[in-house]
């Protein structure tokens, strides 16, 4: 009798030594303390490539980064899409950007980092590229905002690992540089 009380006593140990106090996730989860906020999108300028006839348009995000940790991290990259943000349509990938650069922010840094992004509309053979061609000529004659989809993630390394932070944001842009 007391040797299986032993046990489950033991066994009851174990288990909430292990399922309580983790200290790698319990710090895995402090370090996700990185703040990244969309401040602006602007388009920075735009060509018109002739075969197919197709804009290439060249994005700037401005980020607002805080690492609100206690230790220094290192974005290593920005991974990024542009989509169009058509209501009730489909979006349809507009551009890629992954981030040539690394950086480094210390302890309760606060800084804005720039991305820049740039369409592949040509390697897309999906006819919907040309009905968004068409919107970015009217936006373009009439100086109106076009609402555009940002999604991806930011990529950091800790003394811990890489942690992913995603992000999906809504903004609004004007199609004159």
């Amino acid at each position: 009798m007391i040797n299986n009380l032993i046990k489950i006593f033991t066994i009851l140990l174990l288990f909430s030594l292990t399922y309580c106090s983790n200290p790698i996730e319990k710090k895995k989860k402090e370090l996700k303390n990185l703040k990244i906020k969309l401040s602006e999108v602007h388009i920075k300028k735009y060509n018109m490539i002739l075969l197919p006839p197709l804009p290439k348009i060249y994005f700037e995000v401005m980020l607002d980064v805080e690492n609100e940790n206690e230790d220094a991290i290192t974005i290593e990259k920005f991974n990024f899409k542009i989509l169009t943000n058509y209501e009730k349509k489909e979006n349809m990938i507009l551009g890629i950007a992954k981030s040539p650069e690394e950086y480094e922010l210390l302890p309760k840094e606060k800084r804005v980092i720039s991305v820049s992004v740039v369409t592949s509309l040509e390697d897309n053979p999906d006819k919907k590229v040309y009905g968004f061609v068409g919107e970015i000529l009217k936006s373009l004659l009439l100086n109106k905002e076009m609402e555009f989809l940002l999604e991806g993630s930011v990529e950091y390394n800790t003394f811990l690992g890489k942690i992913n932070i995603p992000i999906s944001e809504v903004f609004k842009t004007r199609a004159r540089p």
